[in-house]
């Protein structure tokens, strides 16, 4: 009999967990090996897809769980008769924070009650979860954590007095030039110098890759690991900084952010000075069409000015203004090699432009990689410069374009399939009273009188039913250039009104009095896409069909 019972308890037990096996999955981004100080103990934690496990002796099922933000996860798990819920937060692909809250009893708990099951959250207690697996996941790029190049101090109160200054200590992160693998510029130095009367100062180099960067309210914290260092609690650190005044560091001496309040209350304080760089001078000219203020097809939000020798991009970093200059240094036909000149005190190197086109309103050009060869038979060829029809090219728009005549001209009805359909955008046109007055309505694509603009009315009154008000169109694009590429046909245009992407990309094709044209979700239209793409994966918003009309 008791044989029996066991056996059954056995069985409840193998019911339950399949019971739940659909109501509570831990996310992907969590699962794995996770390293923490938790109560000033290291700590192992493991992730599967149902269970949690802390130091290989408390394993506890996924329970319920909630998800917010795509990225913040509130699970229950079911551990001694209670439930114990926490709340992950995922701030990169190798930190997760956590807060947690007590113990309670099942019970009197239920799925339906979770958001009082899990409301005794402890928000002032966070900690910080490094991921073991960082060598599959990988590092990721340092640009949004530390770019630049610095003489540094640094004081740490709880190991001696004072500031250590040598000029000989350095912070280096920077791209590697001729790197042309995917993991360049994901780690940087720092190169330590022993200071005379303190002892506890010490010279070395370290290593560190990064993890990624986040906010909690307005602090600013970045994740490293030590990449020579064996002990966990030593590998993994925290950096904060403010972004109003990068020129201090806070750095925690083990894996616990919490340890960091503001960069001048950490146990460990750098202070940053800028390594002057030596100006360049420009060595031939560019072409003067393409002079004047624009905007890169590939970050909308970065401003371009160029004048006869130089092409300045400045874009904004964590609220920071950073400018990159390059310098034309030498030109053989419409290919020029640029000196690459950067404020944050990183070294000098070369890349290679190509304008294969120049137009009132888009250059098109092809930029090579970053290299320390400045002649032009090293920085202008294979690998740091390719040529040939399947490169990849890139455009600049001019800032306030000029419009253009569009490429075709008339009147259509058009039909639409996609992700983002064009709606009536003039509130004018969906009161009820209208409506009545306007009984048959079609979508109208048409070509301004100038050919200059592109009047898209979602409700266009049928004819004999005119309502001016009705009819007036509920998007208006300029058309600023339109060219042929890769065997497809490409038209951008420009509408002032959108507050994301003033300029669009357009693929499309004409057949007889028909016309397919697929609009892009930005600015750049992706190489899969044609005149038929509706979606998401094809980088698409909308696909119209046109139909020519004499209405």
């Amino acid at each position: 009999m008791k044989k029996k019972l066991c056996t059954l308890m056995f069985c409840a037990l193998i019911l339950k967990v399949t019971s739940l096996e659909n109501q509570c999955h831990i996310p992907e981004i969590l699962r794995g090996s996770w390293f923490s100080v938790e109560d000033g103990k290291d700590t192992i934690t493991k992730f599967d897809e149902r269970f949690m496990t802390i130091e290989n002796r408390v394993k506890v099922l996924c329970d319920y769980k909630k998800t917010e933000h795509n990225s913040d996860y509130t699970i229950a798990f079911q551990y001694d008769r209670c439930y114990h819920c926490i709340k992950f937060f995922v701030r990169t692909i190798n930190i997760v924070e956590k807060i947690e809250g007590v113990c309670t009893n099942i019970s009197n708990s239920s799925k339906e009650d979770f958001d009082s099951l899990c409301s005794k959250l402890n928000h002032n207690k966070i900690t910080t979860l490094f991921s073991n697996d960082h060598y599959n996941r990988g590092l990721v790029n340092c640009k949004t954590s530390l770019q630049g190049s610095w003489d540094f101090a640094y004081e740490r109160p709880g190991q001696f007095s004072g500031r250590c200054s040598n000029p000989k200590s350095r912070i280096h992160s920077c791209l590697v030039p001729d790197k042309l693998s995917l993991s360049n510029n994901q780690k940087f130095t720092m190169a330590y110098q022993k200071c005379e009367g303190k002892d506890a100062t010490f010279q070395g180099m370290v290593e560190y890759g990064c993890f990624g960067d986040w906010y909690r309210g307005d602090k600013h914290y970045f994740a490293v690991y030590n990449t020579k260092e064996s002990r966990k609690a030593e590998a993994y650190k925290c950096f904060i900084k403010n972004d109003t005044n990068d020129s201090i560091l806070g750095i925690s001496l083990t894996a616990e952010c919490n340890t960091l309040n503001s960069p001048t209350e950490s146990p460990e304080v750098v202070y940053l000075s800028p390594i002057k760089q030596n100006s360049i001078e420009a060595g031939c000219k560019l072409p003067q069409i393409i002079s004047g203020d624009w905007i890169d097809s590939v970050n909308i939000d970065a401003k371009i000015f160029i004048n006869q020798t130089h092409i300045a991009e400045t874009d904004t970093i964590n609220g920071k203004i950073m400018t990159t200059d390059y310098i034309c240094q030498e030109q053989r036909d419409n290919i020029f090699v640029m000196a690459r000149y950067s404020v944050t005190g990183c070294p000098n190197d070369y890349v290679c432009f190509e304008f294969v086109k120049n137009e009132d309103n888009i250059i098109t050009y092809k930029r090579g990689k970053p290299t320390v060869h400045h002649q032009f038979d090293r920085a202008c060829s294979f690998p740091f410069f390719e040529t040939g029809k399947n490169t990849t090219h890139n455009y600049y728009f001019r800032r306030n374009p000029k419009p253009n005549k569009c490429p075709f001209k008339g009147k259509y009805t058009f039909t639409q399939k996609g992700d983002v359909p064009f709606e009536v955008r003039n509130p004018k046109t969906i009161t009820p009273d209208q409506e009545v007055k306007c009984k048959n309505t079609f979508s109208e694509f048409r070509v301004s009188d100038a050919q200059t603009e592109i009047l898209i009315t979602k409700k266009s009154c049928s004819p004999g039913e005119e309502n001016k008000i009705i009819n007036e169109p509920d998007y208006v694009f300029k058309c600023i250039s339109y060219w042929t590429e890769n065997e497809k046909s490409y038209l951008l245009t420009y509408d002032e009104s959108d507050p994301v992407y003033q300029y669009r990309c357009w693929v499309y094709g004409e057949h007889g009095n028909k016309i397919s044209i697929s609009q892009a979700i930005g600015s750049s239209c992706s190489i899969k896409q044609t005149m038929t793409s509706q979606s998401y994966t094809e980088q698409a918003a909308v696909a119209l069909s046109l139909q020519k009309t004499d209405l």
